[in-house]
């Protein structure tokens, strides 16, 4: 039994928990539970403060652009901002320094491009097989991916991944004359329809292992149907008709790729700047062999009064196009247009390896193409999501999304090497350093 002395010991140990129990808890409400819901049909809501829960997330960029492209850039970030207040945005531009390929893959390497690049289409392979970029398109939903154009997207795969997220695009396009029938006709006994009989379609036999879509999912690109050109192309020659027959754009190298593909669009292997197949060695060969009538550089202030100086067949870039729209609409068949190489001239949105903010950064990326799609024609640029397209009420601009809707094949996508801008450059430099098609020309042999 406890004595005396334990018993009174434990009463003053009960009285000071009580005592310190209570002045503990003096400021407590003890009616909170009961206020809260009285005479409510429903519990009443609790309101969390959403900036205090979300984190910010700091996401550098760095790109390379003129005053004015750079400019609708900081105009889209700007819209950002008030929409998604929880991604800080630093954006960096570097076109002064004017970095070349290696330069822009030395400062990758030492982690000083951020967590966001916006980069030339064919930049951005060498670098995923460099180990410098993530994948986009685990970051980025069903729904997302199939609203981008495959004519961008699918040059941008690579060991079954998505690389980058298109944003601007400058496509190469061309146009067969409307007097090539007329021409035809008249230098053969037999209508054109039935004299010229379009080749076999090379493409349907033809697998990208770049893309990672199924079969049958989109269409396949059309036939160049490059021999059936020049077979055309003679006939005309046998009229003896002073015309030019076809032109490079720009005087630039870019479009003599365009052409190399667009006669070569069977080939298994993509397009490369050492190796020519034996199909596009003879297109050189035919190209200096007709080096009179082929238009180095092409004149756009073209005159009514001298319509010979429209080739009959007619390249030019989008930009191009718009400018010179009314002319095309009047010499060309506007509806014919192809796109041999359509992601050529082209930019997207990449991450670096690295970085720590890629969902930030999808986030962000994904919201900022969308709306340059959107705006793109007030920009005089294409879109690059096949919705924007579908919109247009201009039957030549539809037609042409329709094109960039469908996939490409093995031929109309770059070699997959990590010295491909390197080569680039250096025939670019060469094909720059001379002045006649002739010399240019033998930059390829």
């Amino acid at each position: 039994m406890f004595n005396k002395r334990y018993i009174l010991l434990m009463l003053v140990s009960i009285l000071i928990i009580v005592i310190a129990f209570i002045f503990l808890t003096r400021e407590l409400n003890w009616t909170y539970v009961s206020d809260l819901y009285k005479n409510k049909a429903e519990p009443a809501a609790i309101v969390i403060d959403r900036e205090k829960v979300i984190a910010t997330e700091q996401l550098q960029i760095f790109v390379s652009l003129d005053e004015e492209q750079f400019e609708r850039l900081d105009q889209l970030r700007l819209l950002m901002d008030d929409s998604y207040p929880h991604i800080e945005v630093t954006m960096t531009n570097v076109y002064s320094e004017q970095f070349e390929y290696q330069q822009w893959e030395q400062r990758s390497k030492l982690d000083e491009l951020g967590d966001v690049q916006l980069i030339p289409n064919e930049w951005i392979l060498p670098l995923a097989t460099k180990g410098l970029l993530q994948p986009v398109d685990r970051l980025m939903n069903s729904d997302s991916l199939t609203s981008h154009l495959p004519g961008y997207t699918d040059a941008l795969k690579w060991n079954g991944y998505l690389w980058g997220v298109p944003y601007s695009s400058n496509p190469y396009l061309i146009f067969p004359h409307k007097l090539l029938r007329e021409l035809v006709d008249n230098a053969v006994d037999d209508p054109i329809d039935a004299a010229i009989k379009p080749t076999g379609d090379p493409l349907h036999n033809s697998t990208s292992n770049n893309s990672v879509e199924a079969e049958g999912q989109v269409d396949v690109a059309p036939s160049s149907n490059w021999d059936q050109m020049l077979e055309m192309l003679i006939h005309v020659e046998a009229t003896n008709i002073e015309i030019d027959l076809l032109n490079i754009a720009d005087n630039s190298y870019n479009s003599m790729l365009v052409w190399l593909t667009y006669g070569d669009l069977a080939s298994q292997s993509g397009i490369s700047n050492s190796e020519l197949s034996e199909e596009q060695l003879a297109i050189i060969q035919w190209l200096l062999e007709h080096e009179d009538n082929i238009q180095l550089d092409t004149n756009t202030n073209k005159s009514s009064e001298n319509d010979d100086n429209w080739p009959l067949y007619y390249m030019t870039s989008w930009d191009d196009y718009l400018i010179n729209k009314e002319e095309l609409f009047e010499f060309y068949e506007v509806d014919e247009v192809l796109i041999p190489v359509p992601w050529l001239n082209g930019y997207s949105f990449v991450i670096q390896a690295n970085s720590k903010q890629a969902i930030a950064a999808i986030e962000w990326i994904e919201q900022v193409t969308q709306h340059a799609s959107a705006n793109a024609y007030q920009y005089q640029e294409p879109p690059t999501r096949n919705m924007e397209f579908g919109l247009s009420s201009n039957s030549v601009e539809s037609n042409i999304g329709t094109m960039l809707n469908k996939k490409l094949v093995q031929a109309q996508m770059m070699e997959v090497s990590p010295i491909w801008p390197q080569q680039y450059a250096n025939m670019k430099r060469k094909w720059d350093g001379v002045e006649t098609l002739s010399d240019k020309l033998k930059v390829f042999q």
